[in-house]
């Protein structure tokens, strides 16, 4: 099948591509304040995305006890490793959102903000087609070094990568 923004493009071609001379450094940071990251952040992670990792990992620090698997490296190591891992991540995301939000001029939920008018192929989106991913998983990855379980980062964080992926392929 065709990728989304080819499809787009054959589906309606006037629309306008988007010019990554809308986005700079200047404007990504005043970007925090746009109200269509902040839905995405309100509506989607807080209520559902946040709780279920959390709870991802509480059951995967359960299964390391039943499984009798030896906790990762504690503190400080596991501390340092969420905050690095977590920040990586969440630049990422905010790149990528604030890329759709300035470059594509609309939201990156469709769900909770407005669609893009533009198609975005530069940026993060010319590496690949859901660049958040990487973000979202060093996030996850993160939060698994906080736990010091090794069932979450090696049990659950790939079923949850296979999930996204096929989420992102067949569903997108």
């Amino acid at each position: 099948t065709l990728p989304g923004y080819l499809r787009l493009m054959i589906s309606d071609p006037e629309r306008p591509l988007g010019s990554s001379r809308n986005w700079t450094l200047r404007k990504a940071v005043a970007s925090i304040g746009r109200p269509e990251i902040y839905r995405m952040i309100l509506f989607i992670y807080l209520p559902f995305l946040i709780p279920l990792t959390v709870g991802l990992a509480l059951l995967g620090r359960y299964m390391d006890g039943q499984l009798g698997w030896t906790p990762l490296p504690g503190w400080p190591l596991n501390v340092i490793l969420f905050l690095v891992f977590t920040a990586a991540g969440l630049l990422i995301i905010w790149w990528c959102y604030s890329y759709l939000v300035l470059v594509g001029e609309g939201g990156p939920a469709p769900l909770v903000a407005d669609p893009c008018r533009k198609i975005v192929m530069d940026g993060p989106y010319g590496l690949t087609r859901h660049p958040s991913i990487p973000g979202k998983l060093l996030g996850v990855i993160g939060l698994g070094f906080l736990m010091r379980s090794p069932f979450f980062l090696f049990v659950i964080v790939p079923l949850l990568l296979a999930g996204s992926l096929v989420e992102k392929r067949f569903f997108m």
